[in-house]
C-alpha cells in the first residue's frame, strides 16, 4: 500500500481518510497534524525580514534578511535534541519549514512584536509604490 495523504476539508475526504485507515494492514501508522506554512505565510515572513534588514542596524551594523532568519530562528525556537550512539546528544538548528500554520503565525507575532520595539516601520502600499518607483530610477 502506497502513502496516502487526505486533508480534511470536507466531510467525503474524511469519509475517505477513514476507509483508508480501515482498509490499512497491522502496523501502519496514521498521522493527523496540522498543515505546514503556507506560501502566502512564508511571502509575508520573508517580506517582515526585508523591511527589518532595511531599518534596523544594530551598532550601525547592516545584515540581510538570510541572518536575520537565522537569529530569529535562534531567538524563537527550539533546537530539537538527537541521542546518537553511544550516549551522545547533538542539537539540530531549529527549522520554520516544519512549523505548522498555527505555530508559524505564533512565531511571525513574535518578530513583529520585536520589531515594534525595534521602531521597524512596514511598509505599506503608498510606501512600496514610493520605494519600487525610487529605486526603478
Amino acid at each position: 500500500m502506497r502513502k496516502r495523504t487526505f486533508t480534511l476539508a470536507h466531510d467525503v475526504a474524511r469519509q475517505r481518510a477513514i476507509q483508508a485507515v480501515r482498509d490499512a494492514p497491522a502496523g501502519f501508522v496514521v498521522t493527523v497534524q496540522e498543515p505546514n506554512r503556507s506560501s502566502l505565510q512564508n511571502a509575508f515572513y520573508w517580506a517582515v525580514l526585508g523591511e527589518i534588514s532595511e531599518q534596523v542596524e544594530p551598532g550601525g551594523k547592516h545584515f540581510g534578511p538570510d541572518t536575520w532568519h537565522e537569529y530569529f530562528k535562534g531567538q524563537y525556537l527550539e533546537p530539537e535534541v538527537l541521542e546518537l550512539p553511544g550516549g551522545r546528544y547533538k542539537f539540530v538548528e531549529p527549522t520554520t519549514t516544519k512549523l505548522g500554520r498555527g505555530a508559524f503565525s505564533d512565531y511571525i507575532e513574535q518578530i513583529l512584536s520585536w520589531a515594534a520595539e525595534q521602531g521597524v516601520m512596514f511598509c505599506d502600499k503608498t510606501r512600496c509604490d514610493e520605494r519600487a518607483w525610487r529605486d526603478a530610477a
